[in-house]
């Protein structure tokens, strides 16, 4: 592709002061011969050579290079272990995207590509609990039998509100680690989590009192989107619309069902057979493509608007 010679000496000028905007959205960076998406260290890319996020975002700029120009994705050395401070390195161009569930808050202060990374997966919360109370959840069939239950969930997690939409008694904490210990403690009764994330979390665990509910779930409309800063139009058309090509070509289902981080999920935690109590997400953006089918791994209730 040869680029307008406006825009190599405009690049020139820029490159000299360190770095230059490039191939729609990209940075090329100094001593770098490709512009570049940056994305942080975060839990799965320490756990695995390439993150599920980052095999989805560098597919993207991938299968957008022939409209947009060559981009490579890049993971950042300096590790950020908070949502909090991700979304801050986005805001400050510390990096050029996060992959990070929607919120009002995040969808407010950054720009979302509303294409569900995970097809939904997130949104299908599995429990951890006590291993010796497997017996008492299994007759769990309703909402209203839910409701006779605690759960706890970290603090400012957008989860929180969407339970207690549904009559769901939320006991909060500030993180992972407390909210494992709190659970072992018997402040709550179970502790959801993201299909995808359990299986790990369960890994993690040095002793056997945790264990993963076997029978049954709560599923509500959470997507993970790839999340860009909010003067970054231009970064976020060109991941739309390399994932809207993966999708249509089929690549994008290839890689959600053979990467380890789902098919784990589908294989060992029997996904297709559960039981699911659906609820409404009052968080529910109204640009959510839930109508889409082909972006979720199973199409939703008509009706997911919370009652008021």
């Amino acid at each position: 592709m040869s680029w307008p010679r406006w825009v190599v000496i405009i690049a020139m000028f820029l490159t000299a002061g360190g770095f230059c905007l490039s191939a729609w959205g990209c940075l090329l960076r100094e001593a770098d011969s490709v512009p570049t998406v940056i994305m942080p260290l975060k839990y799965e890319n320490r756990r695995a050579n390439v993150s599920y996020h980052y095999e989805m975002l560098a597919m993207a700029l991938d299968k957008s290079a022939k409209k947009y120009g060559p981009c490579e994705a890049r993971v950042t050395e300096l590790y950020l272990p908070s949502n909090r401070l991700n979304l801050h390195s986005v805001e400050s161009g510390l990096v050029d995207t996060i992959d990070t569930t929607t919120s009002p808050e995040r969808d407010q202060r950054l720009l979302p590509v509303r294409i569900p990374l995970l097809k939904g997966l997130m949104g299908y919360r599995l429990l951890f609990i006590r291993k010796e109370e497997q017996p008492s959840f299994t007759g769990i069939k309703t909402l209203s039998d839910v409701r006779a239950l605690s759960f706890g969930q970290g603090g400012n997690w957008p989860d929180v509100t969407i339970l207690k939409a549904n009559g769901i008694t939320v006991v909060p904490a500030v993180n992972h680690i407390n909210l494992m210990k709190m659970l072992l403690a018997k402040r709550f009764d179970a502790y959801p989590r993201g299909a995808q994330q359990i299986l790990v979390e369960r890994s993690n665990r040095r002793d056997n009192l945790l264990d993963i509910e076997k029978t049954m779930g709560l599923a509500y409309v959470s997507p993970v989107y790839f999340h860009v800063g909010p003067n970054n139009k231009a970064l976020a058309e060109r991941i739309q619309f390399g994932l809207e090509l993966a999708i249509a070509d089929g690549s994008f289902e290839k890689l959600f069902r053979r990467h380890s981080l789902v098919k784990r999920a589908f294989e060992e935690l029997h996904l297709e057979s559960r039981r699911f109590i659906y609820l409404c997400n009052p968080y529910l953006h109204p640009d959510t493509p839930v109508d889409k089918t082909n972006f979720w791994w199973r199409p939703w209730p008509k009706d997911l608007q919370c009652k008021k």
